[in-house]
């Protein structure tokens, strides 16, 4: 089968999209093209493997108008099958089934999209409840038109089997890698790890009433590594707020790393952060970022917002800390000293459990039953 991967979104070479579905696929016998909006090269292809690359325009209303071509282009490539990985390009759903009745459609929602438009910046606050059921009622209406819906989170699950949407479970859980040297618990760094976009959104103002913490109790020895890329529309307020901790407190990295590389710094963490603001909990419980499970994977401590739904899959005090919304700090100074006493353990079972429950080499055969 010739499967062609839609996105307006991602990199060529996505975590998600490139290194677990579309070599799942090709390792089963399909074809995988990839058609992307982006400004990167392609990458050279590979065997059963192709990049077909369309420009990205800064701007988002010409992005919208730019995916017009990236249609075209998909009816050229003659797919059996065609994933539409972001909710940007579900306005060709329609138009896709049109052209190519015979294909197999595929939505991969990974997000839920009335909740990730909803808290766009430029959407109002008294507007978001609004916006979110239009977009709902919209997603809702192009899902008519495709064969199978991908979902990532049980919670985003139930919505399309509630629609009536044919609808599998595909958990966005790590590929081990061998080659990563998980070093034990207590001859790690002191280090409390995050990675990512540095954003409100992501928690990052809780990061910084815990950095206000160690930067208070320089006895206990620790410092929060920092790596990714601070939110355009913040960058001021948050370059003014980082400012004031010395690098022995906040170590900050202000770039992208390779994947290995991510993973070797948590493989060298004791502590990996993954906490959202009040505003972006809903998000949150309905996509279950995988980045908890490559801490559990490489033996890092999970340091959690509480959502309901990651109970499914750690256990506060045993292999992860839950600092629960609004009482964040009153939970860090309670919950981190025993996590330092019970380390060893902690990071022992959430490594083991992830080993266990959590890869993706347990959800590749349910994503390979999307294109039987």
């Amino acid at each position: 089968m010739r499967v062609c991967f839609l996105t307006s979104y991602h990199p060529p070479k996505d975590v998600r999209l490139y290194w677990k579905m579309a070599r799942a696929l090709v390792s089963a016998g399909h074809e995988v093209v990839f058609l992307l909006m982006t400004n990167e090269p392609a990458p050279d292809p590979e065997t059963n493997l192709e990049w077909v690359v369309v420009k990205k325009p800064g701007n988002r209303y010409l992005r919208v108008a730019k995916s017009v071509v990236m249609l075209v282009k998909a009816v050229k490539i003659n797919a059996d099958a065609y994933q539409i990985c972001t909710g940007e390009l579900l306005w060709m759903v329609p138009l896709l089934r049109f052209f190519k009745p015979k294909a197999k459609i595929v939505y991969d929602a990974q997000e839920p999209l009335g909740i990730f438009i909803a808290a766009k910046p430029w959407v109002p606050r008294f507007l978001r409840g609004l916006v979110e059921r239009i977009v709902d009622f919209y997603e809702r209406s192009m899902v008519e038109f495709v064969d199978v819906v991908i979902a990532v989170a049980e919670k985003n699950k139930k919505k399309f089997v509630r629609w009536g949407a044919k609808t599998h479970l595909v958990r966005n859980f790590p590929i081990l890698n061998h080659d990563i040297e998980v070093i034990p618990w207590d001859s790690r760094d002191r280090v409390i790890l995050y990675l990512g976009l540095i954003s409100t959104k992501r928690g990052f103002d809780v990061v910084l009433r815990i950095a206000e913490f160690l930067k208070a109790n320089p006895e206990l020895g620790y410092r929060i590594k920092i790596i990714g890329k601070l939110d355009p529309g913040e960058l001021e307020r948050l370059e003014r707020l980082i400012s004031r901790f010395p690098r022995d407190v906040v170590d900050l990295v202000l770039d992208w790393i390779p994947h290995e590389k991510a993973l070797m710094e948590i493989a060298n963490a004791r502590f990996g952060l993954s906490l959202f603001s009040k505003d972006a909990l809903r998000h949150a419980a309905a996509t279950t970022t995988n980045k908890i499970f490559e801490y559990m994977l490489y033996g890092a401590i999970p340091i959690l917002s509480y959502i309901p739904e990651l109970e499914e899959f750690v256990s506060d005090g045993a292999d992860c800390i839950f600092l629960n919304p609004g009482n964040e700090i009153v939970d860090f100074q309670i919950k981190f000293s025993q996590a330092i006493e019970h380390g060893i353990r902690m990071s022992r079972t959430a490594r083991e459990k992830a080993l266990e429950r959590f890869l993706w080499q347990n959800e590749k055969s349910k994503f390979l039953k999307v294109y039987e």
